[in-house]
């Protein structure tokens, strides 16, 4: 008999249970790239990365935003989402949000560049009331316009 337990929890997706938030460990939870290609010395070549020039404006520039904000945790759903913020605290993460994305297009690597796909996801994008997203998306096209984007992409879930 072994002393090592294995964890036999149900993932969120498999079961009926319902979950209030995500947990650590969960399969779908990531990013890009993945914290594997990490280390030290990676971390530390961020900042001349982003100071320097994109070597090719054929190279596609696309951006990903978050809207972490839903109605309510569906089953499926992997993501850090919050359900329990108000019309206050979502213009407080736009416009903070939109402010990290006004510092980023400033940088070498990124100025005078337009984009090519944008990619809202969440969360649900569509939980944000048209106002906060009409102000967001103004201000983010008046630093990375993407009127000739080939693709722009809104997670929406039926309910909002």
């Amino acid at each position: 008999m072994s002393d090592h337990s294995v964890d036999v929890s149900p993932e969120p997706a498999t079961s009926l249970q319902d979950w209030k938030e995500t947990e650590i460990g969960s399969v779908f939870v990531s990013n890009y790239p993945p914290y594997s290609f990490w280390n030290e010395g990676a971390v530390k070549d961020v900042p001349k990365i982003l100071d320097t020039p994109s070597p090719s404006e054929d190279i596609p520039l696309g951006l990903y935003l978050h809207i972490p904000f839903c109605r309510k945790r569906c089953k499926f759903c992997y993501f850090k989402v919050y359900t329990d913020k108000n019309a206050s605290d979502i213009r407080g993460y736009l416009d903070a949000l939109a402010t990290e994305i006004e510092n980023y297009s400033q940088k070498p690597r990124f100025r005078g560049r337009c984009l090519h796909f944008v990619y809202f996801g969440g969360g649900t994008p569509s939980y944000i009331s048209a106002k906060h997203l009409i102000e967001f998306v103004d201000r983010i096209k008046r630093v990375m316009p993407w009127d000739r984007a080939e693709e722009v992409v809104f997670e929406c879930e039926p309910g909002t």
